[in-house]
């Protein structure tokens, strides 16, 4: 593989420009791409690293050069988003714009960027091969926020459309209908954190990618007591989005 050397800085600003002003050019996205991409995300995540590898050999760069992926998902959320304040006969626009609020700008967006340069940090810092044959190389901050952008996909599947589809079971107070609740959630978070690792593991250049596998820990200790306690994690998520 040709030895990637770059301006952090500089390279990076020029790369993030192009590809919001490519926002602007609907016409001009890859679609068929985006859907492609967000189907085997569901069923076989490995398959979009491994064209990310190919994408990286064309394009020389492991982002995505293509705001297609980013415009489809929000517009996903927006028609979820929508989809619940009906479910819960939100009659007030004002309270309408704010489930979408924090839909699309707190929970995708904010914490996403969030966890984006955690990542990005962590990865750059910790995780880069060294040595003295071993050229310089770096994890874009873009490529970090299209790893949460991947993630995120299949967690939005299952904790928006599965569990909206399953309200009228896992809206129950019985203890098995919490559990299979919690189930719900947690396992779209190890989901989340799986594909997240998928990612930085692609990386030729990073080692102990497995580090984004520790969160899966406190996660299923989390399941196991908010199963005992009869802890419902979809009224603590519903009540943040509603309330």
């Amino acid at each position: 593989m040709i030895p990637l050397i770059e301006n952090k800085n500089k390279d990076g600003k020029s790369k993030m420009t192009q590809y919001f002003r490519r926002i602007r050019h609907i016409g001009h996205m890859d679609f068929e791409l985006t859907f492609w991409q967000m189907l085997h995300l569901c069923i076989d995540p490995q398959k979009v690293y491994q064209a990310t590898k190919f994408h990286r050999q064309t394009k020389n760069q492991w982002a995505r050069d293509d705001p297609g992926f980013l415009l489809v998902q929000i517009l996903f959320i927006l028609i979820s988003s929508i989809g619940f304040g009906i479910c819960f006969r939100i009659d007030s626009f004002f309270a309408f714009l704010k489930l979408i609020f924090k839909s699309i700008f707190i929970s995708f967006l904010l914490l996403g960027l969030s966890v984006s340069l955690i990542g990005w940090i962590i990865s750059n810092k910790y995780l880069k091969k060294t040595g003295l044959h071993i050229a310089e190389q770096f994890v874009e901050f873009q490529y970090s926020f299209d790893i949460h952008c991947n993630s995120y996909f299949p967690f939005f599947i299952i904790t928006n459309i599965i569990v909206y589809l399953l309200l009228p079971i896992i809206l129950s107070t019985s203890r098995i209908s919490i559990i299979f609740g919690n189930f719900l959630y947690i396992f779209a978070y190890s989901v989340y954190f799986y594909i997240t690792f998928l990612g930085y593991k692609v990386l030729p250049f990073i080692q102990k990618s497995y580090v984004f596998l520790f969160p899966l820990i406190p996660l299923w200790l989390l399941f196991l007591i908010c199963s005992i306690f009869k802890i419902s994690l979809l009224n603590f998520f519903l009540s943040f989005h509603l309330n």
